[in-house]
């Protein structure tokens, strides 16, 4: 997940394990819940990896204080891409949702990368 480097780099301590274990912890019950559960539950699902893919701007002083504004500006546009992906697809009446929604994930994973590319450089103890 692309919070995971970000959490151990920019976060304090006390912090970063606490962030990182929600995030896997959040992302397994999904795995977990869409595999038991298929094509129930999709609503809350998707609710449930916005929420957890916008928790770490959730705690914006660590991300402003820590982080590079490159990756800070790729992670946000990243995660827009995502949101606005994901609210099309939910719909399910938009023509070609389904093209947007894969879209939105290629750009969205695309400036995720390139924001972790990004901390790499700018972090070279990670």
């Amino acid at each position: 997940m692309t919070c995971t480097p970000f959490a151990l780099s920019a976060f304090p301590a006390n912090v970063n394990l606490l962030l990182c274990g929600l995030a896997w912890i959040t992302a397994t019950i999904g795995v977990v819940v869409k595999l038991a559960f298929p094509r129930r539950f999709e609503r809350l699902l998707l609710a449930l990896y916005l929420i957890m893919g916008w928790t770490m701007f959730g705690m914006g002083w660590a991300c402003a204080d820590n982080l590079p504004n490159t990756a800070l500006l790729l992670l946000f546009s990243g995660g827009i891409a995502y949101s606005c992906g994901a609210l099309v697809h939910a719909q399910g009446r938009v023509p070609f949702h389904n093209v947007a929604w894969h879209g939105s994930v290629l750009l969205g994973a695309g400036l995720h990368w390139a924001a972790v590319a990004n901390q790499i450089v700018y972090s070279p103890g990670l």
